[in-house]
């Protein structure tokens, strides 16, 4: 018997579990309302529990600045491999030129 009765309170926690979900799906589709407010007003979450969400999955997430960095490297290193391709091509065309490096725009 008790055992039919966790198993009943469990079936009910996790219906319950979806139908916030469902409904914290819904309300994020309005662009006006926070995600903070729909889970703490519309949904029943403390706020301590948000606060603790908060903390736990900025622990998970990569710093940013650190990404910033290697993006910006990756960055200047196409650039670098885009202005050297340019520069070869601006020589090859010149060297194909009658007047040379004037040919193609360039004065020395």
């Amino acid at each position: 018997m008790i055992k039919l009765y966790k198993e009943y309170v469990e079936q009910k926690r996790l219906a319950n579990l979806q139908t916030k979900l469902k409904v914290f799906k819904e309300l994020d589709q309005v662009h006006y309302l926070s995600k903070r407010f729909i889970l703490e007003e519309a949904l029943g979450i403390s706020k301590e529990r948000v606060e603790y969400n908060n903390s736990l999955w900025l622990e998970e997430q990569p710093t940013m600045s650190a990404a910033d960095i290697d993006l910006q490297q990756a960055l200047d290193e196409l650039k670098a491999e885009f202005d050297a391709a340019q520069i070869t091509d601006t020589v090859a065309e010149a060297k194909k030129s009658k007047k040379g490096l004037r040919g193609v725009g360039i004065t020395v």
